[in-house]
C-alpha cells in the first residue's frame, strides 16, 4: 500500500473507501477458504492425489471470486 501512497499521497482507504469496506465484509469467509487451501496444499504435497489437486484448484477459484478484485 506504500506504493499507492507514494503515487497519490493518500492511503488506499482514502482513494477507494468502498474497496476497503467490501474486503472487510468478505474477510471472514476468505479466511476460511485460505485455511482450507493451506490444508489441501499440505495434503496434496504428501500424496500428489488428483482429487486433492482438483479441490485445491477450486479453492484458488473461490478465493479469486471472493476477492473480486483480480483480473
Amino acid at each position: 500500500m506504500d506504493v499507492l501512497y507514494n503515487l497519490r499521497g493518500k492511503e488506499i482507504g482514502e482513494v477507494r473507501p468502498s474497496l476497503i469496506e467490501t474486503l472487510k465484509l468478505r474477510e471472514s469467509g476468505l479466511c476460511i477458504l485460505h485455511e482450507k487451501q493451506i490444508d489441501l496444499l499440505r495434503e496434496w504435497r504428501k500424496n500428489q492425489n488428483e482429487f486433492l489437486l482438483e479441490e485445491l484448484l477450486v479453492t484458488v477459484n473461490a478465493i479469486a471470486s471472493g476477492l473480486r478484485t483480480t483480473g
